[in-house]
């Protein structure tokens, strides 16, 4: 599992959500950690600090990995990537995704799926409206 070039290769989410059902939300490897200018916690590698939401957000916000589930409230009844690689194995990359009916698969990238985009507010922030057409969310 060296995770680069050709090499066949397992990603950590794929064991934490597939195979000991332990989701987690740090990031062990600082390269992997996408900042926009601070170096000492991340890469500083972003220019927009905007992502997509990762397999273990999904997991720790109720979905869970191949079982249907519509009743948690990231569920939108949409298919969607995440951020979370799977494996890597024969030329094929796999990626997690968000099924239709709410539960965490892994599909190859290839695949048409949608994207679902997310931010990280600090905790001092303040976010109004309820998310409609006619009172958007308003972050200040």
């Amino acid at each position: 599992a060296l995770g680069y070039g050709t090499n066949q290769t397992a990603y950590m989410p794929r064991y934490r959500l597939y195979t000991n059902k332990s989701p987690i939300l740090t990031c062990t490897n600082q390269n992997d950690r996408f900042t926009v200018e601070d170096t000492s916690k991340g890469n500083g590698v972003l220019t927009y600090p905007v992502g997509l939401i990762t397999a273990d957000e999904m997991s720790m916000g109720g979905a869970v990995y191949g079982s249907s589930n519509s009743s948690y409230y990231l569920y939108t009844g949409s298919t969607y990537w995440t951020m979370s690689p799977y494996s890597f194995n024969s030329g094929n990359a796999v990626e997690f995704s968000v099924r239709s009916n709410g539960y965490i698969n892994s599909n190859l990238v290839y695949s048409t799926n949608g994207v679902r985009p997310v931010l990280s507010l600090k905790s001092d922030i303040s976010v109004t409206g309820s998310g409609t057409q006619s009172d958007p969310y308003e972050v200040q």
